[in-house]
């Protein structure tokens, strides 16, 4: 497979309901990439919950969590790089994280978070 090139995306999500609300920030293919860089920013309100997940492979359609616990966040747990903004789990509103993951062994990545009402999470990723 020739080596794919870096794919950068610059977002920002809009959730509009009341109560707590799921959202997949993206979901990256990462056939021939090893990094993922991802930076987060909720701006009016705080993460309840942030989640990474992978899939093996494009035929199971199947996630499975990676990385999900404060510990995890906190520490850096098996593929997490690097991480600025500590757990993720209770990143407040106008609080900037960012994280670099490194894997080899993911057909697809996804990143995703609970947050509480509405409110505006602005983000940017990458993959290389």
């Amino acid at each position: 497979m020739p080596p794919r090139t870096q794919h950068w995306e610059d977002k920002s999500e809009l959730t509009e309901a009341t109560g707590l609300v799921v959202i997949d920030l993206f979901n990256v293919d990462m056939r021939g990439r090893k990094f993922l860089t991802f930076k987060i920013l909720p701006t009016t309100q705080a993460l309840t919950k942030c989640e990474l997940l992978g899939q093996v492979g494009f035929r199971d359609k199947t996630w499975v969590t990676l990385i999900s616990t404060a510990a995890e966040w906190v520490a850096g747990a098996g593929m997490l790089f690097g991480i600025e903004g500590g757990d993720l789990n209770i990143l407040a509103a106008g609080a900037p994280a960012w994280a670099i993951i490194e894997q080899t062994a993911f057909a697809r990545l996804k990143l995703q978070v609970t947050a509480a009402g509405v409110g505006t999470i602005t983000y940017s990723y990458g993959a290389n």
